[in-house]
């Protein structure tokens, strides 16, 4: 099996060792039907290692079927969206889905196909609002931590947030002086500086 290649960086150039890293999953059973999706944020590098810090559970039992990939973007949206509760604004991405991971990091007009348009769109209403981001599909026999929390919730019908270790306590979120909220001034903010984020061909390979 192919062994996982380089971080496509979205933003920022920070190497992958100093950033935090997600780990998703998700899955349909049937596919398409139920979805759960698994996620896990580890700590930037320690040590020679990174310590495991929440677990993230999304349990999807709605009257509208998903199939693997639509389940793959949901997982994906949950641990971005986690990653900013706790303030993890360099993250590095891992996943097994190619097609996901290839929709987030190349710029290709036909991507991603329309039966997975809004969930791409609910994906990339987050990319600008990390400092660094990037993105690598990695085997499944790497990502075995995200697919047992996708499957504990599907088990257990549960959504859930674990936190593992002590976080630093999140700073108070209070909105600016015209109303905006913290998050969208944030996006606005970076959007301005920058049009289009797309891949710019940065990398860096495992050491």
């Amino acid at each position: 099996m192919k062994a996982a290649g380089a971080f496509r960086y979205y933003a920022g150039k920070i190497k992958h060792t100093k950033c935090y890293l997600l780990q998703f999953d998700g899955n349909a059973k049937p596919n398409p039907g139920i979805a759960s999706c698994g996620g896990l944020i580890l700590s930037p590098f320690t040590k020679g290692q990174r310590t495991p810090l929440v677990e993230i559970g999304t349990y999807m039992n709605t009257d509208r079927p998903y199939d693997n990939n639509q389940s793959e973007f949901i997982a994906l949206k949950a641990g971005l969206e986690t990653a900013l509760k706790y303030h993890m604004y360099d993250l590095v991405v891992e996943g097994d889905s190619k097609y996901v991971i290839d929709c987030v990091t190349y710029d290709i007009t036909t991507w991603p196909k329309k039966k997975f348009q809004e969930f791409f769109e609910a994906v990339e209403e987050y990319l600008p609002m990390f400092d660094t981001l990037a993105f690598r599909h990695i085997p499944r026999k790497e990502n075995k931590a995200a697919d047992a929390l996708a499957r504990e919730s599907f088990e257990t019908c549960t959504s859930f947030i674990r936190e593992l270790e002590l976080i630093p306590k999140k700073r108070k979120i209070t909105p600016s002086i015209d109303g905006t909220s913290p998050a969208k001034k944030r996006k606005r903010d970076i959007q301005s500086e920058t049009t289009d984020k797309k891949i710019e061909c940065q990398t860096y390979t495992e050491s």
